[in-house]
Order: structure tokens, then C-alpha cells, then sequence
């Protein structure tokens, strides 16, 4: 592959958000494998560059990129009049006819040379994206168009994928990845799950294991999308925070009360942001907002029973049974969603604002305890509270437009159910206590489900291989595809960030020595990610320039499988990445 021309540095390129490849080619079969692989990137459209009028409308967002695979056909004056007046690139594939596409190499802003075949065609997008460097210079006996020697180069800005060898990682090793995770399987510590391994910007393991249904009838892709449960704090949620910080909208040291008007004086008001951020603010651990939701009336109380009891049989975790034949408040829950039930609980039913309020008011009541670590949930929630607060906007909003958009990400979201259907998802828990059904795409976190599906703590849902470029994006110092969407130093600010007593950096998890924490032993102490309680988590490793991902619904069908942790497969699965250094 060879770009002999890059005005502007338009290559690697970098759309905004809401941009659009269109793809014109004299020969659609020829280049699907470049279509789709462009669109495994951005959305990309594919048509004809007989049917140019069909094309749809460009706007100053949006890249023409004309593939050339039949140099001795000239193309259609229309096509050179796109090329003229749109941002556009230019693929040859073959020879051109110097006479004939002088028009076409005038206009276009960028113009690359590629050899046939689908590895090459693949090759060029990953090129075109960033994914791998151009680098090539031309060597031509007869050269037209272009003289002998043309050549620029481009740097990477984004994952692609490699062979492990090619990063210094040794395939047979990490081969026994394999082993491990077809143990869990056997053992039913999940359905299933996705791991995938990158080192110095290349995925270089990449899989998919098993099922997604606890009934095993539905084979498992790496599109699958997973529950990510608490991975969504580091995931959405911190980096928003550290985008907030670097725009002045919230400092460290803020105390909550300066973003949150409802906890001035309350026992929470002097908390600081960074206390949040580390579990240092003395908030219990969880509250059990649902209670409020639920009419006294209904049942004789207490509600949970911590033994097996008569009068309690609803199992809802390993040592907690619950009443059944309770019902909701009907100013909270209705089977109907309607202009005023509007927030998905699950299907079939619907919240009220009043819920929201009265799990504000609960935050605001709670017991605070002083000093000290303790994990916990409510953490996060108000620091959602801060960040809506200081966008005014919504935070699945937020982390659309400011974090998946820019990275082009179509399969890491919040409310999957409102973009995909609920066969592409991970099937969750079999709820018998609050939703009394099998949930699959509605979030397993009972807060997160009560605020509608978007929270601080869990939410985002995801496959392996969208959440590789959130961890990228951070391991490259917020720098990804032509974009910066944090400061660097930030970054390394929040990620190494040490305060007794956390164990926490700023919002992230991280080795911990000693055997201790989530990670495995070989990890580096600058080690950093996050665990989720549906079976997940990531784990980036900036000395050795690794990110390493598993997901998994180890809550299907029953929450209360522990089997994922009493087996080690997370952590045994991130030896032997470290066993496959040289």
C-alpha cells in the first residue's frame, strides 16, 4: 500500500461523530471486503459510481472514497465533480489510464495505491483508518500518473489486528486461553464469555466461547453484546469525570454539595469528588432503593429473610430468600408505559419520576460512617448526580456524544433494547424477586434499572472488542483515531493516584501486590481497570502496553453462581498473557 498524496493530513482518517463513509466503486464485489471493513470503523455506504446520482446527500461531515479496480475505464464526470467539491479520498487498484484520471487525481485530497484481493483490500482500510501505518514507496518501470519513489507516511492511531507474534507474544502460549475458558464453561461458571487480549495497539486474541443462553441453544460471537455491569464506572462514567476535570466543569477537591443541591446541609455535603472516587465517603455500601417502591401493605415484613424460612420462597442470592406476592406502589410502577411511567424497569414495567426523587431522598438520609474504605455503589450514583448537573444533559447522552461517537462505537451502550434486539445480548439473571422474568438487555443492577437503565455504576452494555478501544483511548494517553478526548496527563493523574486507606487509584481498580485485588500476580503495580459484577472485567497494563478484556453472564441463570471467582478463570487467564511475554 502506497498514499502518494495527503493534503491536509486527511489519512488516517478522522470523522466526526456524526459522519459517513460513502463508497463508490466500479465494482462492488471486488471491494466489499473494503466496504467492511471500513464499516467494521464507521458506517459506510456502498454503491455503484454508475448510480452517483443515488449517492446520498454529503454533507461537510462526511468522506467520498472512489475505488478504482479497472484502470481502463475512465470514470463518470460526475464522480470527478464529487471528488472536486467533497472531502474525499481516492483508491486506485489498479493501473489507471494516466489521460483519463488526470481530473480525478487533481480533485481528490487523498490518493493511495493497493494491491488486489481481499487481504489487501482489508489491508487499505485498516490503512485508511490508522489501524496500520502506510509506509510504502513506489516502485514502477513504467510510472504514469505518479513518479517513481512517491511515498508519504502516516502513523497508527488505532486498534488493528496482528498475529501475536508480530508483538513480540508467543500464539502457542496464549493458545491455553483457550483451555481455560472451555474449563468454565464445563464447570457452568457462565454460558459463556469473550476474551480478547492487544499489546502496543494490536488485538491479538480475539474469541468467543459457548453460549448466550443459560439453555445453551444459542452460539456465542464476538458481537454478543454483555451486561458490563460495575466496568461501566470506568469505563463510561470516569471518562466523563476526567473530561469534566480537564474543562474546568468539576475539581477533585469540590465538595458534592457544590453540584448537588440537595445534599447542602446533610451529613453528605462536605464529601469531596475525589472521596467519591476512591469509596472514602463513608457511604454504605448499597441501599435497597426497591423497598421504597414496594407497598408495606402487601406483605408482612421483613421482606428478606437471610436463612431458609417458611413464608419466604423466592431465593434472590446464595444466603438471602425473599416474600412473593408483594405488590409495587402504583405512584412508582405501572404495567403500562405511559407520558408519565415512562422509565423501563423491565418488560412490562414502567417507573415514575417519583422514583428518582425518592432514591434521592434515600441518598440524602442514608448513615454515613467516617474515614475509612468501603466499596460502594452510591459512589457513583452521585457522582452521575455531578456530572448531569454539570452538562445538563442525561448520562447516557453524554457517553454517547462524548465517548462512543468520537470512537465510532455502535456496540457499547446504554438501553441496548432501544438500538438491538434482545437475541444479540447476553442473556442475564432469571429474576424471580422484583421482575419475575429472565432479563436480557435490562440491566442486572437493581438502581441502575431503576433510574431507567443509565447510571454512574452499571448499565453499559458491550462486547469485548468495543470496549478494547474505550481501554485504548486510555492507554494511549485519551489519544485515539485522530482524536483527543482527554488530557494525558490526566489520565495518568487518576489512574495512579495512591491515598490510605483505598486500595483504589481515582475511580479505577489496580494491583494491589501481595496476592490481593483482582488482578493477577505477574501485573505490573501500574496495572489498572475494573471488575463487574455480571462476570467481567478489563485490565490495562501500561509498561507492557497490554489491555485484556473478559466478559461474561455468570448470572445466567442464577446470580448467586460464584463458581467464575472459585475457579480463578479471570485472573488465570491474565497469567498467561504475562507467561507469553519473551
Amino acid at each position: 500500500m502506497i498514499l502518494v498524496k495527503n493534503i491536509e493530513g486527511l489519512v488516517p482518517l478522522s470523522l466526526s461523530p456524526t459522519g459517513r463513509i460513502t463508497l463508490l466503486s466500479d465494482d462492488l464485489k471486488a471491494v466489499k471486503p473494503l466496504a467492511q471493513r471500513l464499516g467494521s470503523y464507521l458506517p459506510a455506504d456502498r454503491l455503484s459510481v454508475h448510480s452517483v446520482t443515488r449517492a446520498p446527500s454529503l454533507t461537510a461531515d462526511d468522506l467520498l472514497v472512489v475505488v478504482v479496480t479497472r484502470g481502463d475505464r475512465p470514470l463518470p464526470g460526475e464522480v470527478d465533480s464529487l471528488l472536486c467539491w467533497r472531502k474525499s479520498v481516492l483508491l486506485l487498484v489498479d493501473r489507471p489510464s494516466a489521460e483519463a484520471y488526470i481530473p480525478a487525481v487533481i480533485a481528490a485530497d487523498a490518493i493511495a495505491l493497493s494491491a488486489k484481493g481481499r487481504e489487501g483490500m482489508s489491508a487499505l482500510a485498516d490503512a485508511l483508518m490508522g489501524g496500520i501505518p502506510f509506509g510504502g514507496t513506489l516502485l514502477d518501470d513504467n510510472p504514469t500518473l505518479f513518479p517513481n519513489g512517491a511515498g508519504l507516511t502516516t502513523t497508527k492511531t488505532r486498534l488493528a489486528t496482528a498475529l501475536p507474534e508480530d508483538v513480540d507474544l508467543d500464539g502457542r502460549v496464549l493458545a491455553r486461553i483457550d483451555r481455560i475458558a472451555e474449563e468454565g464453561l464445563r464447570a457452568g461458571a457462565y454460558p459463556g464469555c469473550q476474551v480478547l487480549v492487544a499489546k502496543d495497539g494490536y488485538v491479538v486474541y480475539s474469541k468467543a466461547f459457548g453460549y448466550k443462553d443459560a439453555r445453551r441453544k444459542e452460539p456465542n460471537s464476538t458481537e454478543t453484546l454483555y451486561d458490563l455491569a460495575s466496568m461501566t464506572k470506568a469505563l463510561a462514567t470516569m471518562p466523563l469525570v476526567m473530561m469534566a476535570d480537564d474543562e474546568g466543569r468539576l475539581r477533585l477537591s469540590d465538595r458534592i454539595d457544590k453540584h448537588i443541591d440537595y445534599l447542602r446541609w446533610s451529613n453528605k455535603s462536605d464529601v469531596r469528588i475525589s472521596q467519591l472516587l476512591q469509596h472514602c465517603g463513608g457511604m454504605p455500601a448499597v441501599i435497597r432503593f426497591y423497598e421504597e417502591m414496594i407497598n408495606d401493605a402487601s406483605y408482612d415484613p421483613p421482606l428478606i429473610a437471610f436463612r431458609r424460612t417458611a413464608g419466604y420462597p423466592t431465593q434472590m442470592d446464595q444466603n438471602a430468600w425473599a416474600r412473593s406476592g408483594f405488590r409495587y406502589k402504583s405512584s412508582m410502577v405501572s404495567s403500562d408505559s405511559t407520558a408519565v411511567y415512562s422509565q423501563r424497569f423491565c418488560k412490562g414495567l414502567y417507573l415514575s419520576p417519583e422514583v428518582r426523587e425518592m432514591m434521592r431522598r434515600e441518598m440524602k438520609e442514608c448513615n454515613r460512617r467516617s474515614g475509612g474504605y468501603r466499596y460502594s455503589d452510591i459512589d457513583f450514583l452521585l457522582l452521575q448526580e455531578v456530572l448531569e448537573h454539570s452538562y445538563r444533559r442525561g448520562l447516557d447522552t453524554l457517553f454517547s456524544d462524548r465517548i462512543a461517537a468520537p470512537l465510532g462505537l455502535s456496540r457499547l451502550c446504554y438501553r441496548p433494547l432501544q438500538h438491538f434486539g434482545p437475541k444479540e445480548m447476553a442473556e442475564g439473571q432469571r429474576d424471580d424477586f422484583l421482575r419475575h422474568q429472565t432479563l436480557r438487555g435490562d440491566v442486572d443492577d437493581e438502581a441502575a434499572a431503576m433510574l431507567g437503565g443509565v447510571s454512574g455504576n452499571a448499565g453499559l452494555f458491550g462486547n469485548a472488542e468495543s470496549c478494547a478501544v474505550v481501554c485504548q483511548m486510555l492507554l494511549n494517553g485519551g489519544r485515539y483515531g485522530g482524536r483527543t478526548l482527554i488530557d494525558e496527563e490526566t489520565i495518568r493523574h487518576y489512574t495512579t493516584y495512591r491515598h490510605r486507606p483505598s486500595p483504589y487509584a481515582l475511580g479505577f481498580d489496580r494491583q494491589r501486590g501481595g496476592g490481593r485485588g483482582n488482578t493477577c500476580e505477574e501485573a505490573p503495580m501500574n496495572t489498572y481497570g475494573h471488575t463487574g459484577f455480571t462476570g467481567t472485567c478489563f485490565w490495562i497494563d501500561p509498561t507492557n502496553q497490554i489491555v485484556y478484556i473478559f466478559l461474561s453472564n455468570r448470572v445466567a441463570p442464577q446470580r448467586w453462581n460464584r463458581k467464575l471467582s472459585s475457579l480463578n478463570i479471570r485472573t488465570r487467564i491474565q497469567s498467561v498473557i504475562y507467561d507469553a511475554l519473551p
